[in-house]
Parts: structure tokens; C-alpha cells; sequence
């Protein structure tokens, strides 16, 4: 409830101008509008759906921020638990799909190898597309991939080191989901914060 009284504040700013700016970097990337983020760079502005960034850290979860983003509204408290649950019941990969990642070299950049899992994932939803993107079959697509996609991670962490993969939790969030599954233990509360924090915050590995 305390995110949605700060929306209208200042720090929270919603997309109202064309981007016309050529850049190289995104040479072949088309600009749009879009109601999902907008930034300020010159302001130091990030927001999500109208929601700043800095609103979001203090006071949201990943779980939560990604409602915000598919739904286009914070959920309510029982939307929160449903979907959390469903995560939670939804994290395990297919067995095929564990295979794959076994197969592939352990130098493999970690990015690569995402990508690889979901063009299999893709396989198992072929009737999931962007253009019903709202569609019951594409949601549910949508919501397997966010489910998996830190047992994935998580999954080549080990497999890369020559470790077998530690199968997830049904009980724990996201975030201490993904270090249980990286290290077999329970970490520290303000680790499993920061990293939750992270998850949608943070670039693109490919950046890093």
C-alpha cells in the first residue's frame, strides 16, 4: 500500500516522449514507446509502470515488481500469495531440459546457455507467441519461464563446476531460492535481500 502512495510522487515518472536519438550501440533495435519502464537518465530516473525504482527496492520484491510488470498494477496481498505459490509449484525443470545443459561445455558463457534453454523451453509451448501475448496459454508460458528461469541459473552454476544440480524448494522465495540452489544451504537474510533487489535492477550479464 505504501507504493501506491508514492506513485504520484515526483521521483515517479511515467513515458510521454518519442525517442528519436540515433545510437549506435542500438544499431538494428527499434525505439518506441513504452508503458512497461521509462528513464531519465540526465534526472538519474528508473521506474517501472509509474513506480520508481527507488519506491521499488524499499518497498517491493521481485515477485511483486514482476506482477507490476506483466499486470501493469501492483497485485493485491492474496494476487501476491497465489503468485508466489505457483513459482514455487512451477520451479522444477524438465528432465530433457536438464539434460541439454548437461551436454553443453562448461566454458559455455552463461548467457549462451540460457538462451539455449529457452529456445528448448520454447518447444514445450509452441503455441505461445507475441502476438496473443495476453492469450491463457502465453501467460502461463510466461509464468513457467520466470518460474524456471533461476533453477536454470542456478542449475549451470553447478553443472559448469562439475557439480549435480541441487533440485529447489517448494518453501522458500525466489531469491533464497536461487542461493539454496547455488550452495545446498540457507543464506544470509540481507544476502538473499540484496540479491532480490538485483534480479530487477541489475544488467544484463552480458554488461556486467
Amino acid at each position: 500500500e505504501m507504493l501506491r502512495s508514492l506513485v504520484g510522487s515526483e521521483m515517479c515518472i511515467r513515458d510521454s516522449t518519442n525517442m528519436t536519438e540515433y545510437i549506435p550501440g542500438l544499431a538494428g533495435v527499434p525505439a518506441t514507446k513504452s508503458a512497461i519502464s521509462s528513464i531519465d537518465g540526465e534526472k538519474g530516473i528508473l521506474a517501472y509502470r509509474g513506480y520508481s525504482i527507488q519506491d521499488l527496492v524499499e518497498h517491493s520484491s521481485f515477485e511483486e515488481t514482476a506482477l507490476l510488470l506483466m499486470n501493469g498494477e501492483l497485485p493485491s496481498p492474496k494476487e501476491l500469495s497465489n503468485f508466489q505459490n505457483t513459482l514455487q509449484i512451477r520451479n522444477e525443470v524438465k528432465r530433457k531440459i536438464r539434460h541439454l545443459l548437461w551436454s553443453l561445455p562448461p566454458t559455455g558463457h552463461s548467457m549462451d546457455v540460457l538462451q539455449t534453454a529457452m529456445a528448448a523451453m520454447a518447444t514445450f509451448y509452441p503455441d505461445a507467441g507475441a502476438s496473443e501475448p495476453d492469450s491463457a496459454y502465453t501467460q502461463n508460458a510466461l509464468i513457467k519461464i520466470i518460474s524456471n528461469m533461476s533453477t536454470l541459473v542456478a542449475m549451470w552454476t553447478r553443472i559448469s563446476r562439475g557439480y549435480d544440480p541441487i533440485p529447489p524448494s517448494n518453501k522458500m522465495s525466489y531469491a533464497e531460492n536461487f542461493m539454496y540452489m547455488c550452495f545446498g544451504e540457507e543464506s544470509d537474510p540481507e544476502i538473499v535481500n540484496l540479491l532480490d533487489c538485483l534480479l530487477y535492477t541489475s544488467p544484463s550479464p552480458r554488461d556486467s
